[in-house]
C-alpha cells in the first residue's frame, strides 16, 4: 500500500440505505467459510466501513457481502473481517473510521485496478469527543432488550455523524490530510492501526517530505523512543491483548506480517523481556 500525501479526505457524502452489523443476515448467496484468498484479521479496535465507489466481496463475521455505495458495515471488537482486497477489475474508494481507545481517525482508501493491485490511501484525525459519543451509541447495540427499530435508529445515527463530522471539517478546514498532520502524531496513528504490520520508515519518508534521518531524531526526542522499538512495542501489546482473547498463533503471525508463527515466537523471545509490563 502506498501513501499518497497529494489525495485529499474529499469525497461526495453517500446517501446510506444499509448499515450491516456482523449478526446480520448476508446479502451474498454463500457464507463465509473461513476460507479466503485474502487476508482475515481480528482487532479490539472498533471500525466502520463505507464504501463510496466501486463494489468488492466483503467478509464480516461468517459472512459474505457484496459491498457497494450505499452500504456500510460496523465491525465491533474481535469480529473477523476482510483486510485485503481481491485483484478486482473495477476500482474502489473506501472510507475507513477507525475507533481506538484514545482516538478516532478516518482512512479514505483508493484501490487502483490492475496487476499488480495499487492502492494510495490519506488519513484525518477526528474529534475525541466523536469517539466518546459513537462508542456510547455502539454500546447500547449490544442490549438484548433494545428492539430492531430502535437498533437500526441507532447503526444510522452512528453512520450519520461521521460523515455530518467529515462534511464540516471538509467545508471549513484546511490542511486535515494525514500527510499536513504533525508528521510524529501521523506515523504513530499509522503504527497503531497497522499494530506495527509493514511499518517501514521509508514510507513515513515518502508520505510526510521529510528526511528519514530527520523523521527519526523527531521521533526520538518526542517520544523517548525510537520509530523501530515503538514498532514493536505495538506489536508486541497486539500479541498480548490477541492471545489473552484466544487468537492462535498462526492468525497473530499472519496479522502482524510474520511469514509464520515459527518466525513469530523468535521474534517474541527477542522482544519479551525489553516490551513485557
Amino acid at each position: 500500500m502506498d501513501f499518497c500525501k497529494n489525495m485529499q479526505l474529499k469525497f461526495v457524502r453517500p446517501e446510506i440505505t444499509e448499515i450491516f452489523y456482523d449478526e446480520d443476515n448476508s446479502n451474498y448467496p454463500e457464507a463465509f467459510d473461513g476460507v479466503s484468498p485474502i487476508k482475515i484479521e481480528r482487532h479490539q479496535e472498533r471500525e466502520i466501513l463505507i464504501p463510496l465507489a466501486g463494489s468488492f466481496t466483503f467478509f464480516l463475521g461468517k459472512n459474505t457481502f457484496h459491498a457497494e455505495r450505499g452500504m456500510a458495515f460496523l465491525i465491533d471488537s474481535w469480529v473477523s473481517h476482510s483486510a485485503g482486497y481481491l485483484a478486482e477489475q473495477e476500482g474502489q474508494i473506501q472510507l475507513w473510521i477507525h475507533l481506538h481507545p484514545k482516538n478516532i481517525f478516518a482512512t479514505l482508501l483508493k484501490i487502483i485496478a490492475g496487476v499488480p493491485v495499487r492502492s494510495e490511501w490519506t488519513s484525518a484525525e477526528l474529534p475525541i469527543e466523536l469517539l466518546t459519543l459513537i462508542s456510547r451509541r455502539w454500546n447500547m447495540l449490544d442490549n438484548p432488550q433494545l428492539s430492531s427499530e430502535l437498533a437500526k435508529k441507532i447503526r444510522h445515527s452512528i453512520v450519520e455523524v461521521i460523515l455530518d463530522e467529515l462534511e464540516f471539517l471538509n467545508n471549513y478546514q484546511v490542511n486535515n490530510s494525514g500527510a499536513h498532520m504533525e508528521p510524529i502524531k501521523f506515523i504513530k496513528r499509522y503504527i497503531e492501526s497497522t499494530h506495527g504490520c509493514n511499518c517501514v520508515i521509508a514510507d513515513f519518508e515518502k508520505t510526510t517530505g521529510y528526511d528519514r534521518s530527520y523523521l527519526a531524531r523527531l521521533f526520538k526526542a518526542k517520544t523517548g523512543t525510537t520509530i523501530s522499538d515503538y514498532i514493536n512495542q505495538v506489536r508486541f501489546g497486539f500479541v498480548t491483548v490477541a492471545s489473552g482473547r484466544g487468537l492462535t498463533q498462526k492468525e497473530i503471525a499472519v496479522q502482524l506480517g510474520f511469514s509464520n508463527s515459527s518466525s513469530l515466537s523468535r521474534w517474541k523471545k527477542t522482544y519479551q523481556e525489553k516490551f513485557k509490563k
